[in-house]
C-alpha cells in the first residue's frame, strides 16, 4: 500500500477526526504556536504524534502542552 499525504485539511474534516488505518498523514496550516497545539489536541483519536522544529526549546514547550498519544 502506498503512503498518502493529505494537505490543506481543516480540523472539522472527517479525515482529521476519524481514525484511518493505513500509511496516511494529514498536514494542516496553523496561525501560531497556540493554534497548532489546539489543533493537534482537538481529536478523540491519535495513534501517533510528532513535533518537528529547528528550535529545540520551542519543540519541548509544544510537547509539554500536547496530549500524549500511544501511551497505553
Amino acid at each position: 500500500m502506498e503512503a498518502t499525504i493529505f494537505t490543506d485539511v481543516t480540523s472539522n474534516m472527517r479525515i482529521v477526526q476519524k481514525e484511518i488505518f493505513g500509511p496516511v498523514a494529514t498536514i494542516q496550516p496553523f496561525k501560531d504556536e497556540d493554534d497548532a497545539i489546539k489543533t493537534a489536541n482537538d481529536t478523540d483519536y491519535g495513534l501517533a504524534g510528532a513535533v518537528f522544529s529547528n528550535d529545540q526549546s520551542k519543540a519541548l514547550r509544544v510537547i509539554k502542552k500536547s496530549v500524549p498519544v500511544s501511551h497505553g
